[in-house]
């Protein structure tokens, strides 16, 4: 019996290519470049993924042998078990919200996608109310002092971190802009033959916890002798005091685990949201 992704991808080739998909590559990009509100960055990045689409979608059609060898790729290969899901766009006076959904779907089990897409669609959902709260607030206080009032930008988007085996690992990363910005990660890690989503503990195993603390502790030491501005010390509230069994990670494209820690959390804001690759292997 073929994998489910395995038969998705024979049933996408099948598909005859739409005569009008370079006509819509075309408006797509135009209409890109009519929305002024983005950064630059942004719509160069999203032309230049329209344009490379419209070209894999072709070549899928007209090469089998590209086929083949896309089928035979760890990433790309298995790429239809996340896809973007449900675009949620905002603009107005109070507010620029803008978020890019993942859904989670073909991995052969369809109840635990139901459970992981309704999480992540709840978790977007409360965010956005947030920075719906935070922009009203805002503007009341701004009135109130007879100040202007600047819209407050909330961003979501996902990224893939490894999607092999039976191991998928994902990020959604947001971003939120007031008077400065505020990025927050949330990680799903899955087991899609048991349909868990894993812990620390579970993917490294909970006797290897105090190895994975120690080598944190000396990626920090080493951090702080170069630059003692770049974490918090440990003697001091928000530094770093230890390792928790159900920590933020992600399985990197080596099958690694990295390690995350929030923003502000163990460091001050110009570290972002540090990262620790740790070298132990993974029991999945």
């Amino acid at each position: 019996m073929q994998e489910p992704w395995i038969e998705a991808k024979e049933e996408y080739q099948n598909q005859p290519l739409p005569p009008q998909l370079n006509a819509r590559v075309k408006q797509a990009i135009a209409q890109g470049q009519k929305q002024t509100q983005k950064p630059r960055w942004v719509m160069k990045g999203l032309i230049s993924f329209a344009a490379a689409a419209a070209c894999f979608t072709l070549m899928m059609h007209v090469s089998p042998v590209f086929a083949q060898n896309v089928a035979k790729l760890p990433v790309i290969g298995e790429f239809l078990r996340l896809v973007t899901g449900v675009q949620i766009d905002k603009e107005d006076a109070n507010e620029v919200i803008h978020i890019t959904l993942p859904k989670v779907e073909n991995s052969g089990n369809a109840e635990f996608e139901k459970r992981i897409n309704q999480r992540i669609e709840e978790e977007l959902n409360q965010l956005s109310a947030e920075a719906r709260g935070q922009a009203e607030a805002l503007k009341k206080q701004a009135a109130s002092q007879k100040e202007p009032y600047y819209p407050v930008d909330f961003y979501a988007d996902y990224h893939i971190h490894y999607n092999q085996g039976t191991l998928l690992s994902f990020s959604i990363d947001t971003t939120t802009t007031m008077a400065s910005g505020y990025d927050q990660r949330y990680f799903f890690n899955l087991d899609l033959e048991t349909g868990q989503e894993l812990t620390l503990a579970e993917v490294i195993g909970p006797e290897n916890l105090a190895a994975a603390d120690q080598q944190i502790r000396a990626q920090i030491e080493r951090q702080l002798a170069e630059n003692p501005s770049s974490f918090f010390d440990f003697d001091e509230e928000g530094g770093y005091a230890g390792l928790s069994a159900n920590q933020k990670f992600f399985i990197n494209e080596n099958r690694q685990v990295v390690v995350v820690y929030d923003e502000y959390e163990i460091a001050p804001g110009s570290s972002g949201t540090p990262e620790f690759i740790l070298s132990l292997p993974l029991l999945k």
